[in-house]
């Protein structure tokens, strides 16, 4: 007897009950307007005994293509997304971290500390993170990380593990492509085991900035041999970060503009991109500050106006807060620029291309001494370089 309400309730949810509903309305109406018809030109009486076999015959054909309709929808939204689809943020699913001992105190560390990585990269718009429901399906398992990907949809994923090493602990996360199943970054973090839970809130800031830093870096290399034309948003930005918009020896000011332009462009193409903006402000006050600026009243406030609306759309992300000091040091706000920096590391003091940042804004206004503490602390947190602004560094 339960079957019978369960298909009424799939009959409404694939909107054929609706569907029929609004097709025996319409076929009431065009009946009516078809005795109307007959009886006003004095037409034969078949025709409207005709146009009711039509609807009647039709009513029948309606509903299977309501019924086909939804199916084909619904097949085509529970279908994994590519990971390479043009115009989308690279995806990225983090895997519930392996409890390599038998106490139960760090497998409760191990989960929670996957779920505040997924929440941690969740804040970037670089990315498209999945939900720990998507991941934590896999615990326990050991899966195939190309299947993973192709399941989830997702260009990369992240696993680790927590083992106790006498009175320390380690923890380990690695980046891995999901396409090739090959190693993009990975990294080891010693703690004392009677200290893990105190420090657990740093380990997961810095798992969680390599692991952007990796990505960027990863995305920023596919961009790079991509044509212009053929970029997505998200890699036109990752490209431009890098400075690499067809640069040639003595022509900067020309690459400056073509920089801008497909910066610009993906600006546009995608409104509520706060990287694309934030990035666009800094790129122009760098043409203005280098003295390359056909019209620098007209490039400053253009570029104030997407400073503006960039900090507005993101204004709790490190990496876009980093982007819009950058942007403001370079005309000279230094104070305002500082004031950001100090925000973005507040939110993320493992962040490391926020203290690059903030020694040139104290070498702006020579505060030497600050500005080699704060180069000292970068080559500290990326002696390989960094994820952004300055990353051939």
């Amino acid at each position: 007897m339960q079957q019978l309400p369960d298909f009424f309730k799939e009959l409404w949810k694939r909107k054929v009950v609706q569907f029929g509903a609004i097709y025996v309305g319409a076929a009431w109406l065009v009946l009516q307007a078809a005795i109307a018809i007959e009886n006003t030109a004095k037409l034969p009486d078949w025709l409207d005994q005709t146009v009711l076999v039509f609807l009647v015959l039709g009513f029948p054909l309606v509903v299977l293509l309501a019924w086909a309709q939804d199916t084909t929808i619904s097949n085509a939204n529970s279908s994994p997304a590519s990971p390479t689809d043009k115009g989308k943020k690279p995806g990225i699913a983090v895997l519930p971290f392996v409890n390599m001992s038998d106490d139960q105190e760090n497998e409760y560390f191990a989960d929670g500390m996957t779920e505040d990585i997924i929440t941690g990269l969740s804040f970037s718009q670089h990315l498209s993170v999945k939900s720990r429901t998507s991941t934590f399906s896999y615990k326990g398992t050991s899966p195939d990380i190309r299947e993973v990907g192709k399941t989830l949809g997702v260009a990369y994923v992240a696993e680790g593990s927590v083992r106790p090493m006498g009175d320390r602990i380690r923890i380990t996360v690695q980046l891995i492509e999901a396409a090739s199943g090959n190693h993009i970054w990975a990294e080891k973090y010693d703690r004392p085991t009677d200290a893990l839970f105190d420090v657990q809130d740093e380990v997961i800031d810095a798992i969680t900035s390599a692991l952007g830093a990796g990505l960027t870096k990863a995305e920023a290399n596919l961009a790079r041999k991509l044509k212009p034309g053929s970029l997505s948003a998200w890699q036109v930005v990752q490209k431009a970060l890098l400075l690499e918009f067809g640069y040639q020896e003595g022509k900067y000011g020309s690459y400056l503009d073509d920089t801008i332009k497909a910066v610009r462009e993906a600006a546009h193409k995608e409104p509520d991109y706060a990287y694309a903006h934030s990035l666009l402000a800094w790129l122009l006050n760098m043409k203005v500050t280098n003295g390359v600026s056909n019209n620098r009243r007209a490039d400053l406030e253009e570029a104030k106006n997407h400073l503006r609306y960039g900090l507005s759309l993101a204004p709790e992300d490190p990496f876009n807060i980093n982007l819009c000091a950058a942007a403001l040091g370079y005309v000279g706000k230094n104070e305002r620029a500082e004031k950001l920096c100090l925000k973005a590391l507040h939110i993320n003091p493992n962040f490391p291309d926020v203290y690059f940042t903030l020694a040139q804004v104290y070498a702006y206004v020579g505060r030497f001494e600050e500005a080699e503490e704060a180069l000292d602390t970068l080559e500290t947190m990326a002696p390989n370089g960094l994820s952004s602004l300055y990353a051939p560094w």
